[in-house]
């Protein structure tokens, strides 16, 4: 195969401003409509966000002085918080362990940890329930999550995570 025309000068003068023109044509007719459709539709939900956080505000404004609430903290307790959201998510006391440790001062602040332990759970029940306990209390932490599959199940996991509250 004779490969001469590659390294004539004169197709590289013509094949650039060719492919520069098809880049601009794309860009002008694809690209660019394609970007401020996402940006309107970026724009709308925006919005709807916004009327959404308002009407949260509005609703339960205890949300946004939770943090500062420094006094609600110190009758926080795992096992408490463990035993009332395993309920609430339907999750057996048999399969679920929970270990703390001693609060200790760490930069300025008690921090207490705790290991937790749930056994035959689903992504669901999970999910929904961390995202409740760390709700709850804004000064809890999780600083570790393993998520183990069970052989023969679709949806069971063994569970373990770290949770750090800071007093």
């Amino acid at each position: 195969m004779n490969r001469e025309w590659i390294k004539n000068r004169n197709l590289y003068f013509i094949a650039a401003p060719i492919l520069l023109g098809l880049w601009t044509l794309y860009t002008g007719l694809v690209r660019e409509p394609a970007a401020a459709k996402k940006q309107t539709d970026f724009e709308a939900e925006y919005k709807i966000s916004q009327a959404a956080l308002f009407n949260i505000l509005k609703l339960d404004p205890e949300r946004l002085s939770n943090k500062e609430k420094k006094d609600r903290g110190s009758d926080f307790d795992y096992s408490t918080a463990m035993d009332r959201l395993a309920r609430e998510y339907s999750i057996p006391a048999n399969q679920y362990e929970v270990t703390s440790k001693k609060a200790a001062p760490k930069e300025g602040k008690l921090v207490q940890t705790a290991d937790i332990k749930i056994k035959n759970v689903d992504i669901v029940k999970l999910t929904g329930f961390l995202s409740r306990m760390l709700t709850l209390w804004p000064d809890l932490e999780c600083t570790e999550l393993t998520l183990t599959r069970m052989k023969g199940a679709k949806d069971s996991w063994d569970t373990s995570f770290k949770l750090t509250y800071y007093f």
